[in-house]
């Protein structure tokens, strides 16, 4: 019982950390301006990239669990993939 509430903690504050990671990305995004080019992009990477692979990992992890929520896990996967796959083409692009 323990657990399985440590780990719903341990998975919001991952999500929250991971929301401020991409909010931090945002509000950055202008200063970004006159740093180098190679810098900004593996800021965008640990910043959009990044946070969108650890939260196709943990709906695989809620996928596995056999929870409930089923659904919301695999539309995780499938919308944090669909908005890494964007931010890596955009790298691909105008990189």
């Amino acid at each position: 019982m323990f657990r399985r509430q440590y780990l719903r903690w341990s998975y919001g504050m991952l999500g929250l950390a991971l929301f401020f990671a991409v909010l931090t990305g945002v509000i950055l995004d202008s200063a970004l301006a006159s740093l180098s080019l190679t810098l900004q992009r593996w800021i965008v990477v640990v910043t959009l990239i990044l946070p969108a692979t650890l939260g196709m990992i943990m709906g695989m992890l809620a996928l596995r669990q056999r929870s409930d929520r089923w659904l919301v896990a695999l539309i995780s996967i499938i919308l944090n993939g669909l908005f890494a796959l964007f931010y890596l083409a955009l790298l691909g692009i105008a990189g």
